[in-house]
């Protein structure tokens, strides 16, 4: 059975962007304790939710919230990006102290205590229900949980944006576990909810109204009711006066505010002012929280709040005692470390650094700013030139390690390719690193650059690449350091087909960076499509050496040894790539096809169920799944197969081709006609002279 080269290898792909406890002894047995809720709304803004702006927001249930606890008007995040903010809130721990630093090229630690295993000690039980990719559980969030559920699909339908899924279908895996729960034990629950990230692809019925014109609103409108279905259960179940519900967001969203269209790129306020509200069982009425907080104090006081110490590793602070404090005392008040580091981890620029301390806001860059927050929370008018920075310097320095500022290394980036977004795939640690900054490098003075990259993947996405692909070179020729659009100017190339030109943009890039892991794995992976088995394997395998944890080099060096006839190698290298992420169906579909190759039906077989498991809508593995089937004599479920491969995508040539041919071998002609005349039409004039005139023959025979 044929396979289709196209479909059996990644294609390039663009996402949107910019040890041991040391904690107290556990118990002996189940803590007596109540349960904890954690919702998490990725990008949302603290003036979308109704409780801190009335005339904007719609969200009658995150409001619930706070109604029965307390509403902080002043809680930040210490990033603007889902991977280290998450991590800050689970950990206790500013970025500066966890070491995640964007979403690509970074880990959690084995080592850090998370606030999952610290409540397992204690006898709960822990489930995560995770809405996006950037929290996969290859990121090493998913420590301590009992349940770790991310069944999103394997790739986005919008290609520059992250995989995800609706926050419906994580509210309803939610309620499913919620449901095994008997209430013998405590739980805790957190639940991820990714909808007002951008694309902004609100159901039909936020579409409407108010919100024809404000998707982003829409999307915040949707969240609210699924958060509302949480809630009703915590009511219906009777836990809601037993249950600690906090819901906060990782960041918010600029939507154009000084000039960033989405996130990841500043540290104002439209990103770092995030909402935090939470329910406390006995407290009546809320209670609003003037004083500033950040992500590090939710683990400490969601400590106090239970009643429970936590472990030695955290930082913030336990806000619990000063929340019902009868003389309203605030606690003592500390600087909260901020920064945007991914156009400095991806694209050389400067980096973005500060504190907010006593209402004032220091970002140290090469154009440094100073904002009263008190006065001027939208950050307008910039009092760095009339002021003396010195004091908020040595604030900021205290939180900085000897070396100043991260880099990715080859033991963390692990999934470069699937995290390819606007402004947030990895440069990894070939991208040569500068050592001072000029103005000219400040993101301020960038941002327009910035905007015309976005402006190119989105080009893309709509199909307009030759267009895109003009635009990246303009980049390129302003910022000729910036690997990131060599990378996605690779990458578009690729996708379009001209694996030609993708070379040649791939060894561009490495003269740019030359010992970039990136660049050479997508250089390598453009020889292996346009059929350079050799030179890929060499290029590959010298990616491998410098970036041995990126499973799309072992799944390419996979595909181009299995090309060559060299199936233990291939197997190794599949193999290899599934123990990096045991998540990804093209790896499955690959081997899969490897194992047709070794007449290892049954093994095929069960890579490509493997494959459909976690993509139900990858038609190359039903055609994969059909050939094995049919090997084995099953010839009604490789029919079946086929025809689901064909409702996957009515176009895919190979599922055609195959259900032709084998019903015109077993005397079905009329039904193999439409099949073969389709995978001409598919095919034209890629298919081979010989090839085209068999395939003539078998229709003249049908007819």
């Amino acid at each position: 059975m044929r396979v289709s080269v196209s479909q059996t290898i990644r294609v390039g792909v663009f996402l949107f962007l910019l040890g041991s406890l040391r904690g107290p002894s556990a118990p002996a047995g189940p803590a007596a304790r109540g349960s904890l809720l954690v919702i998490t709304v990725d990008t949302l803004r603290a003036d979308y939710v109704t409780t801190y702006d009335p005339r904007r927001g719609a969200t009658r249930h995150m409001d619930r919230i706070g109604q029965t606890g307390y509403v902080f008007e002043r809680a930040f995040a210490h990033t603007p990006l889902t991977l280290p903010s998450h991590t800050s809130i689970f950990t206790g721990l500013p970025p500066t102290d966890h070491g995640v630093h964007d979403n690509a090229g970074f880990r959690v630690r084995d080592d850090l205590v998370t606030m999952a295993e610290w409540l397992k000690q204690y006898g709960y039980a822990t489930a995560a229900f995770i809405g996006a990719f950037p929290l996969d559980k290859r990121f090493g969030l998913a420590q301590g949980f009992d349940v770790y559920d991310q069944q999103y699909a394997a790739r986005s339908p919008h290609r520059i944006f992250f995989a995800e899924r609706k926050a419906e279908a994580v509210v309803d895996a939610a309620l499913a576990w919620l449901a095994r729960q008997t209430g013998d034990r405590p739980w805790f629950l957190w639940v991820h909810l990714f909808d007002p990230h951008q694309p902004y692809d609100p159901p039909a019925a936020y579409r409407t109204g108010r919100w024809a014109q404000d998707l982003y609103g829409g999307e915040v409108a949707y969240t609210d009711d699924q958060v509302g279905r949480l809630l009703d259960e915590l009511r219906r179940r009777r836990w809601w006066d037993r249950t600690v519900v906090v819901l906060t967001a990782d960041h918010g969203e600029s939507l154009g505010e000084h000039g960033e269209p989405t996130h990841g790129l500043f540290a104002y306020n439209a990103t770092l002012h995030v909402p935090l509200l939470v329910h406390r069982p006995g407290v009546q009425g809320t209670r609003r929280v003037t004083w500033p907080v950040s992500h590090s104090d939710l683990f400490p006081t969601i400590g106090g709040l239970l009643g429970l110490p936590v472990p030695k590793t955290v930082r913030g602070r336990n806000l619990a005692p000063f929340l019902e404090d009868p003389q309203g005392r605030p606690p003592e008040a500390t600087p909260i470390y901020i920064e945007a580091l991914a156009a400095y981890l991806n694209r050389n620029w400067a980096p973005v650094v500060g504190v907010i301390d006593r209402g004032m806001k220091f970002i140290d860059t090469p154009i440094p700013e100073l904002y009263d927050l008190q006065k001027d929370f939208h950050e307008l008018t910039n009092l760095a030139p009339r002021s003396d920075l010195t004091p908020y310097r040595r604030t900021l320095q205290a939180f900085l390690r000897p070396d100043r500022l991260p880099r990715p290394t080859p033991e963390t980036a692990e999934t470069l390719e699937i995290l390819r977004s606007l402004g947030y795939s990895a440069g990894g640690p070939g991208l040569p690193r500068k050592k001072t900054f000029t103005p000219d490098d400040d993101p301020k003075r960038l941002v327009e650059v910035h905007r015309m990259f976005l402006s190119a993947l989105e080009l893309h996405e709509r199909g307009r690449s030759r267009e895109a692909i003009d635009l990246l070179k303009q980049v390129i020729t302003k910022r000729r350091d910036m690997v990131v659009a060599y990378t996605n100017l690779v990458i578009m190339y690729r996708d379009i087909g001209d694996t030609r030109n993708a070379i040649l943009a791939a060894q561009a890039g490495l003269r740019a960076a030359p010992e970039s892991p990136e660049l050479l794995s997508q250089l390598g992976q453009a020889l292996v499509e346009a059929g350079y088995f050799e030179d890929g394997i060499r290029t590959l395998r010298q990616a491998a050496e410098r970036q041995a944890t990126d499973p799309d080099v072992w799944n390419y060096l996979g595909f181009a040894y299995w090309r060559t006839d060299r199936f233990q190698p291939a197997l190794e290298a599949f193999q290899r790539a599934l123990r990096l992420t045991d998540a990804d169906p093209l790896i499955y579909n690959n081997l899969g096809n490897l194992y047709l190759s070794m007449k290892r039906y049954a093994d095929a077989e069960q890579a490509f169920r493997k494959a459909l498991q976690l993509d139900p809508g990858l038609a190359a593995a039903y055609n994969g799944y059909a050939a094995a089937r049919l090997a084995q004599g099953a010839w009604e479920d490789a029919y079946q197969a086929w025809q689901k491969a064909l409702a996957a995508d009515p176009d895919y040539a190979m599922a055609h081709y195959n259900l032709g041919v084998e019903l015109y071998r077993r005397g079905r002609k009329q039904e193999a006609r439409p099949h073969l005349i389709r995978y001409l039409e598919l095919m034209g004039a890629h298919i081979p002279a010989e090839e085209h005139r068999k395939i003539e023959q078998m229709l003249r025979d049908a007819s």
